[in-house]
């Protein structure tokens, strides 16, 4: 009597990650749940506050340079939110990726700062301050899209 080794594919699919053996989904705790969903309403918040930061920026050039001030303090409000959702990545055990998206978010408004304020010495580093604005919408959007697939896909299983 001769024992058959047993076959095992190797295109088999593994579970991803959050999911157990029988494919259910692993059972979060409270403050993992409610971290996401800050992260997810901060994330969607911050993307906002990119858009009516640019408008205000349209106010000042196309309506009146006065609007420059309501420009320049908008960004008060919503500046550290990226460092939240950066504390909130790791109290939600959500995906290294996300925790440096929300990093280069906060990055990115450093250098609008510094774009802003060298324009006497490096114009062209002033010239750059519109086009890091639409780098920093483009990523809060991105964070928006990972962060709403990480969240809800645990949800649809």
């Amino acid at each position: 009597m001769t024992v058959q080794p047993e076959i095992v594919e190797h295109n088999q699919p593994t579970n991803p990650p959050g999911m157990t053996a029988n494919a259910a989904p692993a059972r979060l705790s409270g403050a993992v749940r409610f971290a996401r969903a800050v992260f997810m309403l901060l994330a969607v918040a911050f993307a906002l506050c990119v858009v009516i930061q640019v408008f205000l920026a349209g106010l000042a050039v196309f309506v009146s340079p006065l609007n420059w001030v309501s420009h320049i303090n908008f960004v008060h409000l919503f500046e550290f939110v990226p460092l939240l959702m950066l504390m909130l990545s790791f109290i939600g055990r959500l995906p290294k990726a996300l925790r440096w998206q929300s990093l280069g978010l906060f990055g990115g408004i450093f250098f609008q700062y510094f774009s802003a304020n060298i324009g006497s010495k490096l114009p062209w580093a002033a010239a750059l301050h519109p086009m890091m604005a639409m780098v920093i919408f483009w990523t809060a959007i991105t964070v928006v899209r990972n962060a709403w697939r990480v969240i809800f896909a645990a949800r649809e299983d």
